[in-house]
């Protein structure tokens, strides 16, 4: 039996759907700018704009803006997606603080947007707008912890807000949830024994109930699997050759997820091993394409493991954790961190002894948690020593909120709906009065539902444009703000030192990136080591042409002492410009020592690397 209500309100959400979802969107995107402008507003935004490693892609675009040859080192990640998405930014806002500020904006929406995919399929049954706001409600986790975040520390604990950086890997958190959501998907569609209730046509993004087989019905879902097939297979090819640590956070995790599942005689193995298979050829495939690319990348990811050396990440890790106990917000943020990580596991372990879940639920409570689980062990075992690497551990959480969110909204339901019946159960009408008299009721509630739907447009347009408008000032505001944050401490010192002349000079990575990013055109800075060398990471080697180089830019990361004075002499005069101090060796014999080191250096690289011989010819 249907009530009346249900229908209505379901036909007037089909009628809108766009509208529902239009309003989610409005509201993630205010709750996103909340969260980027408390970044702006804080040491935060150091990371943001400033950082050595954050300036990348700025670099990359004045590269480009300058006409210089191709000729770029990067890290281990290539920035496949960064890249297009950054430039089409530059070109759209007047500089690069707009850009960068843009772009957090659009990785936390698209955050959203992944969430609401995995609500929609986690939670049959359930109407539009319920999933809409069990979306909201998941997506406020990861602002609310950004809110916590202030420091200009990288390696610190405070993960989420690590997604507003364009640095950090924010197209490979965002492929874990997208690869969970298809697979999610495909095994709802594979599995015989997986079922999706009558609901409303809003209600889920999942399938409906299967219609009688037909050849029709029976081509659509083949093509549907086909396709959920080759976009994942797309994107992590797409994202190994980018960042390999797609293969670790999720193709991994995901493989093991989809074998458990199998061998617990969950799914199907064909379920299983064709997914499975498409993940492993794709991580393969996307090594391969890796392989024309090693002349642009500055280290090989095996590198970066130091397996058997237990003991130094330990330190490193327990160390970032002392150091959020040393503040308020760290605690708080610890707290949600391990409550994340605690509902994860035992979601989990709920999927391996209640096989009646439904099998979309049982693979992303078990993905979830093995992923939780790999990364937090796998990073010790394998001793790597950076907190980014953890950030499956902040967003691998929010593929199982969803659902608990809607196994505890329907229990509810039902005790409630259980509750309302009992005293009604064998209650009839006295008399026929009575039974006029609830007719009269019935009528009268129809009239006024009839009058609240003609209303619902006016107000639910009403709140569309509110939040429309609330969504360009806040936009306004966050760029207003960025600007009024977005100066470089010192820049005006080193741009009047030089005073108009062109000069080279050079320093190290943390020194000079944010000069050379934000710099007038006449700053040009090259980067070098500890010895003086051309260093080859995260920089166009097409710099290193061969130009006297005149000064040196030194802050207090700088790894020079005593030794540069012997290798280069004393400089003509030391400029202190606040957090840097300027070296002039313009017309000494260092210059011309300097000089040397870093043209030799530089030219060997890039002959090492085969750009030499393409500029010659």
């Amino acid at each position: 039996m249907t009530h009346g209500g249900d229908d209505r309100g379901a036909q007037r959400t089909a009628r809108s759907p766009w509208a529902i979802d239009l309003l989610g969107v409005l509201a993630a995107l205010l709750l996103t700018l909340l969260a980027v402008l408390h970044l702006l507003s804080t040491q935060r935004s150091w990371l943001l704009f400033f950082d050595g490693d954050s300036v990348i892609l700025p670099l990359f675009e004045r590269s480009l803006q300058a006409g210089q040859p191709f000729e770029w080192a990067m890290s281990t990640t290539v920035f496949l997606i960064e890249i297009p998405v950054y430039l089409v930014l530059a070109f759209l806002t007047a500089n690069p603080f707009d850009a960068l500020t843009v772009n957090a904006i659009l990785n936390f929406v698209a955050l959203y947007a992944l969430i609401r995919l995995i609500a929609g399929l986690s939670l049959p049954g359930r109407g539009r707008r319920f999933v809409v706001a069990v979306s909201l409600v998941t997506f406020a986790v990861p602002l609310a912890a950004t809110l916590l975040e202030s420091t200009t520390n990288a390696d610190s604990f405070e993960l989420f807000s690590l997604l507003a950086t364009t640095t950090y890997y924010y197209p490979t958190v965002l492929a874990l949830l997208a690869a969970a959501w298809l697979l999610a998907r495909l095994v709802a569609r594979d599995a015989p024994t997986e079922t999706a209730p009558s609901v409303a046509p809003d209600a889920s993004d999942g399938p409906a109930r299967p219609a009688p087989p037909n050849a029709s019905s029976a081509s659509a879902a083949s093509g549907h699997r086909v396709a959920l097939l080759v976009a994942l297979g797309i994107l992590t090819v797409v994202s190994v050759t980018s960042n390999p640590l797609y293969g670790v956070w999720t193709a991994a995790p995901a493989v093991v997820t989809l074998l458990g599942l199998a061998g617990l005689g969950r799914i199907p193995w064909r379920t299983a091993l064709v997914p499975a298979i498409i993940l492993i050829a794709g991580c393969f495939g996307g090594v391969l394409l890796r392989k024309p690319l090693a002349p642009y990348l500055s280290m090989d990811p095996a590198n970066y493991l130091h397996i058997g050396d237990i003991l130094t990440p330990l330190r490193f890790y327990g160390a970032a954790i002392a150091d959020m106990f040393s503040r308020p917000t760290g605690v708080i943020e610890l707290v949600l961190l391990s409550a994340l990580g605690s509902v994860t596991l035992v979601a989990g372990m709920a999927a391996l002894r209640m096989p009646q879940l439904p099998l979309r639920r049982q693979l992303l409570f078990l993905l979830a948690a093995v992923t939780v689980l790999a990364v937090a062990i796998g990073s010790v075992l394998v001793g790597t020593n950076a907190t980014r690497y953890l950030q499956p551990l902040a967003f691998a959480p929010l593929l199982v909120v969803p659902a608990l969110t809607g196994l505890g909204l329907d229990s509810l339901r039902h005790r409630r709906q259980t509750a309302r019946r009992r005293p009604g159960l064998f209650a009839r009408p006295a008399n026929t009065t009575a039974r006029r008299a609830r007719a009269a009721e019935t009528v009268s509630a129809h009239d006024h539902v009839a009058t609240t739907t003609k209303q619902r447009p006016a107000a639910l347009g009403l709140l569309l444009v509110v939040l429309l408008l609330g969504g360009i000032v806040g936009t306004g505001s966050a760029v207003a703000a960025s600007v009024s944050r977005a100066h470089l401490p010192g820049a005006a010192c080193l741009e009047g030192w030089l005073a108009g002349r062109t000069l080279t000079g050079a320093g190290q990575f943390w020194a000079i990136r944010g000069l050379k990013t934000y710099g007038a055109p006449n700053v040009h800075l090259l980067q070098i080591d500890e010895y003086l060398n051309a260093r080859p990471w995260m920089v166009n080697l097409a710099d290193y042409d061969g130009g006297r180089v005149s000064y040196l830019v030194l802050d207090d990361r700088s790894a020079w002492g005593e030794e540069l004075v012997d290798t280069l002499g004393a400089p003509r005069a030391n400029i202190s410009c606040g957090t840097y101090t300027i070296l002039d060796y313009e017309g000494t014999a260092g210059e011309k020592v300097l000089t040397r080191h870093v043209a030799e250096s530089g030219a060997a690289q890039r002959e090492q690397r085969g750009f030499a011989q393409k500029s010659d010819g």
